[in-house]
């Protein structure tokens, strides 16, 4: 492996004045962990299993944050392995984050690229590395966290929080439990939201301040048992009374 000693990026121009106003807030923290739109995700290649985040949102979020022109990844070439008849070129690079006006600190990160093979220039092996370097330091500043987490499949769904909202709606009132306590309302006359309302709060007691719709599976299931085999006498316990 051939190792240069190139070295980080020159250092800011005498014009660049910095500006520290102190730590990252807790509100660009909150907006750095934003997530992204669906469109950002893709795959990793031919590995529809890995989550890939495509690099120009990771700058626009960097932007927005920081603002434009006031940050930059500084990168220095670790190694440059030429090719050879059974391996690719391939560049490695390090690099730092730093921002003009506030106090960030973190750790050197790494990133690489081929640099031969077909279609590929040795440019674009150098800046698909940078791009790899920018976006590992912009992991460890929370961007597109889900994604690094394993939590955001190619297609851009958080599947934990999918898995989530399939708990919970496992535990709300079943369809066809809904669908029958309907069909007993009609039933019963109630021709418009209120007098089904005012038929469940009088007939079967249910509060006005409950939404059948959002009964757990358990409510929902002992509700239409009391409807099918309803009390002789009707509730007369009446809201705030």
């Amino acid at each position: 492996m051939e190792h240069t000693e190139t070295q980080m990026a020159n250092p800011d121009p005498i014009w660049v004045k910095e500006t520290k106003k102190g730590p990252i807030t807790d509100k660009m923290r909150k907006a750095l962990k934003e997530p992204f739109p669906k469109e950002a995700y893709g795959a990793v290649g031919s590995k529809t299993y890995l989550t890939s985040i495509k690099a120009m949102y990771i700058i626009e979020r960097l932007n927005d944050v920081f603002g434009i022109g006031r940050w930059e990844v500084k990168t220095k070439v670790v190694s440059l392995t030429p090719p050879t008849e059974k391996e690719k070129g391939y560049v490695l690079m390090e690099g730092v984050f730093h921002s003009l006006d506030y106090d960030v600190v973190i750790s050197k990160q790494y990133g690489g690229h081929v640099t031969t093979g077909k279609g590929t220039e040795l440019a674009d092996g150098f800046k698909s590395a940078v791009t790899d370097v920018t976006t590992k330091l912009a992991s460890a500043l929370e961007i597109a966290v889900e994604v690094f987490k394993g939590n955001v499949d190619a297609k851009g769904t958080n599947t934990i929080e999918e898995a989530k909202k399939a708990a919970e709606k496992a535990k709300l009132i079943q369809p066809d439990t809904l669908k029958r306590i309907g069909e007993i309302l009609i039933k019963d006359g109630a021709k418009t939201k209120e007098l089904a309302q005012k038929i469940l709060f009088e007939k079967y007691g249910v509060p006005h301040t409950k939404d059948v719709k959002k009964f757990t599976k358990m409510e929902g299931k002992k509700l239409l048992a009391k409807m099918l085999n309803p009390k002789t006498t009707p509730n007369k316990e009446e809201d705030g009374k």
